[in-house]
């Protein structure tokens, strides 16, 4: 087997973590998303909704 090297995140990079949360890379840590409003478009188009219907 050879050892290939893994390349760290892009900061701003996005991802979904085992708990089903939103995260962001902000260049050294992956941080929790919290900055996105239900129902509001984020930067990308998003739109997080509630559980309510």
């Amino acid at each position: 087997m050879t050892d290939t090297p893994v390349e760290p995140p892009q900061p701003n990079a996005v991802r979904v973590n085992d708990a089903g949360l939103l995260e962001y890379f902000d260049g050294e840590v992956w941080a929790p998303y919290v900055d996105l409003q239900d129902d509001d478009p984020g930067p990308l188009g998003l739109v997080i909704r509630g559980d309510s219907p």
